[in-house]
């Protein structure tokens, strides 16, 4: 960017995981922006804004909170329809307070952080949208948002498709970005040894515990794995009893799959794993593949081969990169029985910062 710009960062979840992660892996590479930040008042308690911030790396001058609107509209929403309901009335109960509190610091552009945001975009407003979320097709007004947006920023082509009609003229397709170069510092000594992952070829399926991650898919493939050399970690919480309690059961008495829990250090996870499964219903990246595969990781996620192609840095990660038919835990299990005996040792912690913020720059300066 030519000159140094003022930008309000709008977020609708602080918290360890997807699109929190990347906002927090952005604004803490992000120069010559002077960078305010907006989350989403909690119904419960009160946020500690500077834990926010810290978490944040200290890049916003501001804080503030106001309700924002969080509709059920991508593929895996868990969001019950009360809450649904209670969170639009009380968008609409500040919204004209956040749109004075805009007016008021003249920002050169603002960056909504995920597609439940989008009713806060006005034609009037230098406003661009992070589609990180499968769109479900649920709230046909996303449409006349996305064409009164400055931009539309989609993390890959999956994103995008449900748009394709729009044929907008004022997108583009952005990955995520990631920075696993400080692995290296990573001592995961106690941690190894209180899991017994010394020389065991670790799988990890990372984040929230729940249907949509098809946890209980990667529970049943690894049951049917004979290798007494293997772990499954399950890293990550979990709001839905009832399925928790499932999975566990499921689990048994196997010692081999370890429930985790949530971990704030994520990198730490990597730092031990070989290899990252995702068990969704269909084809889907997601972060962690990502982040598994910029860790030295090699990773294990549903599609067929011409998913493959949907993948960035493919020239680079493809040896890295295993495929399984969707919900097919019979063939899941003969690759984790394959690749459990095969532990990874060639480890290179990389980025793609640097790539990932010309682009963005280029196309935030582009659309002003």
């Amino acid at each position: 960017m030519s000159k140094r710009k003022k930008a309000l960062f709008v977020t609708h979840d602080v918290s360890l995981y997807g699109a929190s992660r990347s906002l927090q892996t952005l604004l803490t590479n992000l120069e010559d922006v002077d960078v305010d930040l907006v989350v989403k008042k909690r119904l419960k308690g009160k946020w500690d804004l500077n834990e926010i911030n810290a978490f944040f790396n200290k890049k916003a001058k501001l804080i503030k909170e106001f309700h924002l609107p969080h509709p059920g509209i991508y593929k895996g929403s868990e969001w019950k329809d009360y809450r649904i309901k209670l969170n639009d009335l009380l968008w609409k109960s500040n919204s004209k307070a956040f749109y004075k509190f805009i007016q008021a610091n003249d920002y050169d552009f603002i960056h909504l952080n995920s597609i439940v945001l989008h009713q806060l975009i006005r034609k009037e407003l230098p406003a661009f949208i992070h589609i990180r979320e499968i769109f479900n097709g649920s709230q046909t007004s996303v449409f006349d948002s996305l064409r009164n947006a400055r931009g539309v920023i989609f993390i890959d082509e999956a994103t995008e498709e449900p748009f394709k009609d729009l044929k907008l003229q004022n997108s583009t397709i952005l990955n995520n970005p990631f920075d696993m170069r400080h692995l290296h510092e990573v001592v995961n000594s106690d941690l190894i040894q209180k899991h017994s992952l010394e020389g065991k070829t670790v799988f990890s399926i990372i984040g929230s515990v729940a249907p949509v991650k098809g946890v209980e898919l990667a529970i049943r493939a690894f049951k049917e794995v004979k290798c007494e050399n293997a772990v499954l970690l399950i890293v990550g919480k979990s709001n839905n009893e009832a399925y928790i309690k499932l999975c566990k059961e499921l689990a048994g008495n196997d010692l081999r799959i370890i429930f985790y829990g949530e971990e704030a250090d994520i990198g730490k996870i990597y730092a031990m794993s070989d290899y990252i499964i995702r068990c969704d219903p269909q084809f889907c990246v997601g972060r962690t593949v990502y982040e598994g595969l910029y860790a030295g990781c090699h990773v294990i996620l549903p599609g067929h081969e011409h998913n493959r192609e949907a993948l960035f840095d493919l020239d680079r990660f493809t040896d890295s990169i295993t495929l399984y038919p969707p919900q097919d835990t019979d063939i899941l299990a003969k690759v984790i029985e394959k690749k459990s005996h095969q532990k990874i040792f060639d480890r290179n912690f990389s980025t793609n910062i640097p790539s990932h913020l010309q682009q963005f720059n280029q196309f935030i300066s582009e659309k002003l």
